[in-house]
């Protein structure tokens, strides 16, 4: 099971052992997803007390190896799936308006990624013989009156983004999908699909739960946020800028904004080892821009919080790219932003570059794989994820069953 042996000073676990343990007659295993630049790794927990399994992936993702390890311990399937069927992002709602993100290329975006959300959920519950299946984890919920529009509450809201509810989602006829709401309690005889959405009236039922609140940081405030960032990053670029310019081969800029004013900007130059501040960010291929509210800024810095991806996800921060193209090394960076974090990135990358790979044929350094007579690309250009084991080929093309 994974344990947390201690915290920092911001409540915040870092020491973490993963295993099985065993309570009386119940076996509990954490299953754990790493990835190489640290950007998805995440858990699940298996729970089987001799009678019933449950596996709680919650939006973790199974892994090859994973799936296999479950399968080969219950080849007659497991009892019930507790999985992600509904969008935890913020791409394309978060890019919209900029470069090539058009109202017509984000809606077909957001169809696909629905499509996409819902179909791995289902795939992964067939996989593992799942005889119950509970979408669980998410939709979010925006209370904000500045992000209601993200909730998916009629037809042009869910067309508009990624988080439809389990009663928006068209799971197939006949399937064990068992529907419950948050804070429902069951057993696993009780727990049954619960077809007729509660809440008739999603808008209604929101609206009286939104609430304005005014967010703003002082001058002062900012500045002292600024110069520590600035010692802070600094650090960081001079130590690793030359590793994270094989892995960001772009121009990466940071906005601060205040009532749609960019106030400050930051080049994070990897290649020159160094930040600056600098008046505005060169729109200039190929090139990546986050846009963040100064309030959020402030208070990341101010409480020491290295790790942007909760502030990225609460849907205020904007984006920028050119080329329209994911480089899941860009979130890894602002995930871990810390010496010792990004130690682990670099050591992770170099282990793999020397690992060995019985795929590949001599002399491509792991970058292809061969199957069905086809050379592929081994890795995903969107997010770095291994096709050779993630992934349905048709006619020499790998398309990814693990990234978004």
């Amino acid at each position: 099971m994974m344990m947390c042996t201690t915290n920092d000073k911001m409540g915040i676990c870092r020491n973490f052992f993963d295993g099985e343990m065993q309570i009386g007659s119940t076996q509990l295993v954490t299953f754990v997803s790493e990835t190489e630049n640290r950007e998805m790794e995440d858990s699940m927990l298996l729970v089987d007390d001799g009678t019933t399994v449950v596996l709680n992936g919650n939006d973790c993702k199974l892994d090859a190896e994973i799936e296999v390890e479950i399968k080969t311990r219950y080849p007659d399937g497991i009892d019930v799936y507790m999985g992600q069927f509904s969008g935890s992002a913020w791409h394309p709602m978060c890019y919209a308006g900029a470069g090539t993100f058009d109202d017509k290329h984000v809606l077909a975006l957001c169809a696909a990624h629905q499509l996409k959300t819902r179909d791995r959920f289902l795939r992964v519950c067939r996989s593992l013989s799942a005889r119950k299946w509970v979408p669980c984890s998410g939709p979010a919920c925006f209370l904000h009156e500045d992000l209601c529009k993200y909730n998916s509450v009629d037809a042009a809201s869910k067309a508009h983004a990624i988080f439809p509810d389990a009663y928006d989602v068209d799971f197939g006829t006949g399937t064990p999908v068992c529907r419950v709401m948050p804070g429902a309690c069951f057993t696993s005889s009780s727990l049954v699909d619960t077809p007729i959405d509660p809440i008739d009236d999603k808008l209604g039922y929101l609206s009286t739960r939104y609430h304005k609140r005014l967010h703003r940081c002082t001058a002062s405030a900012l500045k002292v946020a600024i110069d520590r960032f600035q010692v802070h990053t600094d650090k960081l670029l001079k130590t690793y800028g030359s590793f994270l310019s094989t892995k960001i081969s772009l121009s990466l800029f940071l906005e601060l904004q205040a009532e749609k004013h960019v106030l400050h900007t930051f080049h994070l130059d990897f290649e020159a080892a160094s930040l600056r501040i600098i008046k505005e960010a060169p729109r200039e291929a190929p090139f990546y821009v986050v846009t963040m509210p100064a309030w959020i800024f402030e208070q990341l810095v101010a409480a020491e919080n290295w790790d942007w991806e909760e502030a990225f996800l609460g849907l205020w921060c904007h984006f920028e790219r050119v080329p329209d193209v994911y480089n899941p090394w860009i979130l890894a960076f602002f995930k871990n932003l810390e010496m010792e974090r990004l130690s682990i990135m670099r050591d992770n990358a170099d282990r793999k570059a020397v690992q060995v790979n019985p795929s590949v044929m001599p002399g491509d350094q792991e970058e292809f794989f061969y199957k069905d007579g086809w050379k592929i690309p081994r890795f995903c250009p969107h997010q770095g994820v291994d096709l050779s084991k993630h992934s349905d080929i048709e006619d020499g093309v790998a398309a990814s069953t693990a990234c978004h």
